[in-house]
Protein backbone atom coordinates (compact mmCIF):
# COMPACT_ATOMS: atom_id res chain seq x y z
CA UNK A 1 0.00 0.00 0.00
CA UNK A 2 2.99 2.47 -1.20
CA UNK A 3 0.41 5.38 -2.25
CA UNK A 4 -1.49 5.18 0.63
CA UNK A 5 1.81 5.32 2.87
CA UNK A 6 0.89 8.71 4.73
CA UNK A 7 4.97 10.27 4.15
CA UNK A 8 4.17 9.17 0.44
CA UNK A 9 1.00 11.12 -0.11
CA UNK A 10 2.70 14.30 1.67
CA UNK A 11 5.62 14.06 -0.81
CA UNK A 12 3.04 13.74 -3.53
CA UNK A 13 0.93 16.54 -2.76
CA UNK A 14 4.13 18.93 -2.04
CA UNK A 15 6.09 18.18 -5.32
CA UNK A 16 3.98 16.33 -7.56
CA UNK A 17 1.09 16.44 -9.96
CA UNK A 18 0.27 12.65 -10.12
CA UNK A 19 -1.37 10.95 -13.29
CA UNK A 20 -2.05 7.42 -14.34
CA UNK A 21 -2.22 5.06 -17.88
CA UNK A 22 -3.96 1.61 -17.90
CA UNK A 23 -0.88 -0.83 -19.45
CA UNK A 24 -2.84 -3.90 -18.81
CA UNK A 25 -2.97 -4.65 -22.59
CA UNK A 26 0.88 -3.50 -23.50
CA UNK A 27 2.54 -6.41 -25.10
CA UNK A 28 5.29 -6.29 -22.58
CA UNK A 29 2.85 -6.48 -19.32
CA UNK A 30 3.11 -9.84 -17.49
CA UNK A 31 0.83 -11.85 -16.40
CA UNK A 32 0.24 -14.09 -13.50
CA UNK A 33 -3.09 -17.11 -11.48
CA UNK A 34 -5.90 -15.56 -11.07
CA UNK A 35 -6.05 -13.88 -7.41
CA UNK A 36 -9.11 -13.48 -5.39
CA UNK A 37 -10.26 -10.97 -2.86
CA UNK A 38 -9.47 -13.84 -0.06
CA UNK A 39 -6.21 -14.65 -1.21
CA UNK A 40 -3.73 -13.55 1.83
CA UNK A 41 -1.06 -11.35 1.52
CA UNK A 42 2.39 -11.90 1.03
CA UNK A 43 5.82 -9.89 1.72
CA UNK A 44 7.44 -9.06 -2.13
CA UNK A 45 10.93 -7.26 -2.87
CA UNK A 46 11.36 -3.76 -4.88
CA UNK A 47 10.84 -4.33 -8.12
CA UNK A 48 8.66 -7.76 -7.71
CA UNK A 49 6.24 -7.30 -10.68
CA UNK A 50 7.94 -5.43 -12.77
CA UNK A 51 6.26 -5.72 -16.15
CA UNK A 52 2.89 -4.82 -14.58
CA UNK A 53 3.33 -1.36 -12.64
CA UNK A 54 6.01 0.88 -13.22
CA UNK A 55 6.26 4.52 -11.62
CA UNK A 56 7.47 7.28 -13.78
CA UNK A 57 8.81 10.53 -12.18
CA UNK A 58 8.70 13.24 -14.98
CA UNK A 59 9.34 16.68 -15.16
CA UNK A 60 6.91 18.80 -16.33
CA UNK A 61 7.61 18.85 -19.57
CA UNK A 62 7.12 15.44 -19.74
CA UNK A 63 11.14 13.85 -19.75
CA UNK A 64 11.45 10.90 -17.39
CA UNK A 65 13.85 11.61 -14.09
CA UNK A 66 13.45 7.83 -12.71
CA UNK A 67 11.37 4.91 -12.91
CA UNK A 68 10.75 2.50 -10.33
CA UNK A 69 10.00 -1.36 -12.28
CA UNK A 70 7.35 -2.94 -10.11
CA UNK A 71 6.72 -2.86 -6.67
CA UNK A 72 8.78 -0.47 -4.07
CA UNK A 73 8.15 -0.11 -0.11
CA UNK A 74 7.66 3.19 1.04
CA UNK A 75 11.16 3.89 2.82
CA UNK A 76 13.11 3.55 -0.32
CA UNK A 77 9.70 4.99 -2.84
CA UNK A 78 10.64 8.54 -0.65
CA UNK A 79 14.10 8.09 -0.85
CA UNK A 80 14.18 7.72 -4.90
CA UNK A 81 11.64 10.41 -5.32
CA UNK A 82 14.25 12.83 -3.72
CA UNK A 83 16.70 11.69 -6.11
CA UNK A 84 14.06 12.09 -9.01
CA UNK A 85 13.12 16.03 -7.49
CA UNK A 86 17.16 16.27 -7.57
CA UNK A 87 17.50 15.61 -11.38
CA UNK A 88 14.03 17.71 -11.78
CA UNK A 89 16.48 20.67 -10.33
CA UNK A 90 19.32 19.96 -12.82
CA UNK A 91 17.17 19.74 -16.01
CA UNK A 92 15.40 23.49 -15.20
CA UNK A 93 18.85 24.80 -14.77
CA UNK A 94 19.15 26.60 -18.06
CA UNK A 95 22.57 27.90 -17.21
CA UNK A 96 23.77 24.17 -18.46
CA UNK A 97 23.57 22.95 -21.96
CA UNK A 98 21.70 20.46 -22.27
CA UNK A 99 24.67 18.02 -23.48
CA UNK A 100 26.22 18.95 -19.84
CA UNK A 101 22.81 18.08 -17.90
CA UNK A 102 22.20 14.55 -20.25
CA UNK A 103 26.01 13.67 -18.46
CA UNK A 104 25.22 14.59 -14.76
CA UNK A 105 21.71 12.85 -15.44
CA UNK A 106 24.35 9.51 -16.18
CA UNK A 107 26.81 10.51 -13.30
CA UNK A 108 23.35 10.84 -10.87
CA UNK A 109 22.38 7.43 -11.85
CA UNK A 110 25.62 5.40 -11.35
CA UNK A 111 26.36 7.07 -8.21
CA UNK A 112 23.67 6.08 -6.45
CA UNK A 113 24.44 2.52 -7.24
CA UNK A 114 27.83 3.38 -5.65
CA UNK A 115 26.14 4.74 -2.37
CA UNK A 116 23.54 2.41 -1.90
CA UNK A 117 22.50 1.64 1.64
CA UNK A 118 22.54 -2.31 2.30
CA UNK A 119 19.05 -2.05 3.17
CA UNK A 120 18.08 -1.35 -0.19
CA UNK A 121 19.99 -3.52 -2.14
CA UNK A 122 18.54 -6.59 -0.21
CA UNK A 123 15.29 -5.44 -0.37
CA UNK A 124 15.65 -5.33 -4.26
CA UNK A 125 16.74 -8.43 -4.79
CA UNK A 126 14.80 -10.33 -7.63
CA UNK A 127 12.51 -13.05 -6.43
CA UNK A 128 13.60 -16.58 -6.64
CA UNK A 129 11.81 -17.91 -9.71
CA UNK A 130 12.87 -14.66 -11.48
CA UNK A 131 16.76 -15.20 -10.23
CA UNK A 132 16.16 -18.97 -12.08
CA UNK A 133 15.76 -17.31 -15.22
CA UNK A 134 18.17 -14.58 -15.75
CA UNK A 135 20.97 -16.71 -13.90
CA UNK A 136 21.26 -18.05 -17.27
CA UNK A 137 19.92 -15.60 -19.29
CA UNK A 138 22.82 -13.69 -20.04
CA UNK A 139 21.62 -10.57 -19.22
CA UNK A 140 22.61 -7.28 -17.99
CA UNK A 141 21.80 -8.81 -14.34
CA UNK A 142 24.55 -11.41 -14.65
CA UNK A 143 27.48 -9.20 -16.99
CA UNK A 144 30.29 -7.89 -14.54
CA UNK A 145 29.28 -8.74 -10.81
CA UNK A 146 30.30 -5.02 -9.73
CA UNK A 147 27.95 -4.23 -6.45
CA UNK A 148 25.68 -7.26 -6.62
CA UNK A 149 25.49 -8.78 -2.84
CA UNK A 150 23.41 -11.65 -3.43
CA UNK A 151 25.67 -15.45 -3.56
CA UNK A 152 24.76 -16.24 -7.09
CA UNK A 153 26.52 -13.24 -8.06
CA UNK A 154 23.28 -11.62 -9.69
CA UNK A 155 22.93 -7.36 -9.44
CA UNK A 156 19.46 -6.26 -7.35
CA UNK A 157 16.97 -5.03 -9.59
CA UNK A 158 18.29 -1.55 -7.85
CA UNK A 159 21.65 -1.76 -9.58
CA UNK A 160 20.26 -2.81 -12.97
CA UNK A 161 17.59 -0.17 -13.30
CA UNK A 162 19.88 2.79 -12.58
CA UNK A 163 22.10 1.57 -14.91
CA UNK A 164 19.15 0.98 -17.58
CA UNK A 165 17.79 4.94 -16.42
CA UNK A 166 21.28 6.33 -17.13
CA UNK A 167 21.66 5.18 -20.63
CA UNK A 168 18.23 7.43 -21.07
CA UNK A 169 18.85 11.02 -19.88
CA UNK A 170 15.93 12.67 -19.49
CA UNK A 171 14.46 10.70 -22.22
CA UNK A 172 10.55 11.89 -23.33
CA UNK A 173 7.82 10.07 -21.60
CA UNK A 174 6.41 8.90 -25.20
CA UNK A 175 9.71 7.42 -26.22
CA UNK A 176 10.89 5.34 -23.70
CA UNK A 177 11.25 2.53 -24.08
CA UNK A 178 9.36 0.15 -21.45
CA UNK A 179 9.41 -2.98 -22.87
CA UNK A 180 13.15 -2.89 -22.88
CA UNK A 181 13.62 -0.97 -19.58
CA UNK A 182 11.26 -3.75 -17.40
CA UNK A 183 12.38 -6.94 -18.98
CA UNK A 184 13.37 -8.88 -15.64
CA UNK A 185 12.61 -12.29 -14.88
CA UNK A 186 9.97 -14.34 -15.88
CA UNK A 187 7.05 -13.00 -18.06
CA UNK A 188 4.46 -15.60 -16.28
CA UNK A 189 4.08 -16.07 -12.72
CA UNK A 190 2.78 -19.25 -11.95
CA UNK A 191 2.28 -20.26 -8.08
CA UNK A 192 3.30 -23.90 -9.03
CA UNK A 193 6.98 -21.77 -10.42
CA UNK A 194 7.23 -20.43 -6.33
CA UNK A 195 9.33 -22.92 -3.97
CA UNK A 196 9.32 -23.35 -0.59
CA UNK A 197 12.32 -21.82 -0.35
CA UNK A 198 11.11 -18.88 -1.72
CA UNK A 199 10.40 -17.12 1.30
CA UNK A 200 11.14 -13.40 1.81
CA UNK A 201 15.41 -13.63 2.91
CA UNK A 202 15.16 -10.32 4.36
CA UNK A 203 12.57 -9.87 6.22
CA UNK A 204 13.78 -5.92 7.49
CA UNK A 205 11.02 -4.89 5.21
CA UNK A 206 7.01 -5.44 6.35
CA UNK A 207 5.34 -4.18 3.62
CA UNK A 208 2.74 -6.14 2.28
CA UNK A 209 0.85 -6.00 -1.13
CA UNK A 210 -1.36 -8.34 -3.02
Amino acid sequence: MTLANPAVRTWLKKHAVSGWTNNEHAAYAGSSNRHSPGDACKTINNGAGARNVQQFFLTSDGRVLDCLPGFWNPVDWLAEATFALALARVADDRTLSADVRNEKFLAAHLARITVARTGIENDSQLQPFDKRVEKHSGSDFTRAPGLALSKDELKSVYQVFHERMAERPYLPFERFDVAAYVEMGQRHYSYRDASPTDADPHPRSKTRSR
